[in-house]
């Protein structure tokens, strides 16, 4: 497989990445014969599950009632709009896709199949705000938008998608949906908020709905997916990830305020931090310069920021993928996301260029490996468990170019928000969006374990070492600096400087 596709895919837009994606299936089904999903008769009440519903379904069984597999979804409407039309696109995006039509059922052999249910015609409740005034409406929006985003599903039950429409003026208002992870994931969301704006706007100018009609469903690849991954693909991969991932597997454990609890729990806050002022720029300047992606180099950064933390010379970090290898799913909405990990091994001695190169490598020969469900990598890994630990990392790291508004007839804008339910899979994940000229980075954190002056602090080293990085990948590791001035000067004056001497 091309290594500067395979290099590329770590970064790129979800757009950009179908495209990469479908010229490596055109390669692989050259290779390896076609790939083409065919469709299975719809004769049956329920079917079997694909390998991440799989996970998500047992997921549930353990911690049933948690809103950290819950996706939530929030578009701000701003111009003339009209609630009605919403509705009805809503509705025929759910008639074209079955994932939103979709419970998840036990047979008597206590098995979990998948069963879709022909019809659903969901409303939107509408809350009007505009009434109140401009700080209680704010305060009322967000409780509003958790409480949808924050509630708990059974995927025994239509829907696994709940939706609310908030009024925050004449010509603003905000789309709040929260969905299932075992339906939908991240991809899912580009593909559901832009299918509902195109039917808008086709209903907006009078006409009829006419989207292309799927060649295939989760159905479909569930069914598919289990076939392509043929014993010997099975074991070919496996043994990458068995010595890829030997033990003894190293239990990342940052400086936390508060006693860990036996049982992992999923109480969540987030910290944004924004960079700009050139250093996206120097920053991306930097990894052309060593050619390495965007995300070879923010990762590299991440475990840099690790290892200073922790002085833990072996640092898995976990990140996700689509999931979207073959063409045809590329446009369906439903849960196909896998996680890989991500090893280094780092010293005080390393230079940052040198863990570039490392970083660089090791994701390539990730992609190469991804095919394997994460599920299959835990059964062949057999890593020890700790408890109040996830298995194998501890912290997610994930890069996504940032999606611009959406622009419709008459006036009417889209644009995606971020909702915070509260809720989190892992003790620290850093989710990072690309601009022109700036960086969202958004932690998220484990709030049983950490205080948020705590996240703040790690935030703002981690912005202090791409600083450092971007000006000179060749120092080690242990000596970049990771204090900014200003907190020189609070520590100076707190007089600690002398405790040091």
């Amino acid at each position: 497989m091309n290594e500067k596709l395979l290099a590329r895919l770590a970064s790129l837009s979800p757009k950009q990445r179908e495209l990469l994606e479908k010229q490596l299936a055109k390669k692989q089904a050259a290779d390896e014969g076609s790939a083409t999903i065919p469709g299975v008769p719809r004769d049956r009440d329920g079917y079997e599950l694909s390998y991440t519903q799989q996970r998500m379904w047992w997921i549930d069984q353990v911690e049933s009632g948690s809103a950290a597999y819950i996706i939530p979804v929030a578009v701000r409407f701003r111009g003339p709009f009209q609630p009605q039309l919403l509705e009805r696109s809503l509705n025929e995006c759910i008639k074209r896709h079955e994932a939103l039509r979709t419970t998840f059922q036990v047979t008597s052999e206590g098995q979990p199949e998948q069963r879709v249910t022909s019809e659903l015609n969901l409303p939107i409740p509408l809350v009007d705000l505009s009434v109140l005034a401009a700080g209680e409406r704010q305060e009322e929006e967000q409780r509003l938008a958790f409480e949808v985003c924050s509630q708990p599903f059974n995927l025994e039950e239509l829907p696994l998608i709940r939706t609310q429409l908030l009024r925050i003026g004449e010509h603003e208002h905000l789309w709040v949906v929260a969905v299932h992870h075992i339906v939908f994931d991240g991809w899912s969301t580009g593909v559901f908020v832009q299918e509902v704006a195109t039917l808008y706007e086709t209903l907006s100018r009078g006409g009829v709905p006419t989207l292309p009609e799927l060649p295939v469903q989760v159905i479909d690849y569930a069914v598919w997916q289990r076939e392509f991954l043929t014993e010997e693909r099975v074991n070919k991969q496996v043994e990458y990830w068995k010595k890829q991932l030997s033990r003894p597997l190293p239990v990342l454990e940052l400086p936390i305020d508060h006693v860990r609890p036996l049982v992992r729990t999923s109480k969540g806050r987030h910290h944004n931090l924004f960079l700009q002022e050139g250093l996206p720029e120097q920053v991306q300047e930097m990894s052309r310069n060593e050619e390495v992606t965007l995300f070879v180099t923010m990762m590299a950064a991440f475990q840099t920021l690790l290892y200073r933390y922790t002085a833990l010379e072996d640092i898995i970090v976990g990140f996700p993928i689509s999931g979207r290898g073959p063409a045809e799913i590329h446009g369906v909405i439903g849960a196909f996301i896998n996680s890989l990990a991500l090893r280094s091994h780092v010293s005080s001695d390393m230079t940052f260029r040198e863990l570039l190169q490392q970083v660089k490598q090791r994701t390539m020969e990730a992609f190469e490996h991804q095919d394997i469900p994460f599920e299959r990598v835990l059964d062949a890994v057999q890593p020890e468990r700790v408890p109040g630990h996830t298995p194998v990392f501890q912290v997610m790291f994930n890069l996504n170019k940032s999606v611009p508004p959406i622009k419709l007839s008459g006036g009417l804008e889209l644009e995606y928000e971020l909702i915070d339910h509260e809720a989190v899979k892992f003790d620290l994940s850093l989710s990072i969006r690309t601009g022109d000229d700036t960086l969202w980075c958004t932690f998220e954190y484990n709030a049983d374990l950490f205080e948020p002056e705590t996240i703040r602090m790690l935030a703002e080293q981690y912005a202090n070492v791409l600083r450092a990085i971007a000006q000179n990948p060749e120092q080690a590791l242990a000596e970049i600096d990771m204090i900014s001035a200003e907190e020189v000067d609070i520590v100076a004056a707190l007089g600690l400087f002398d405790t040091l001497e």
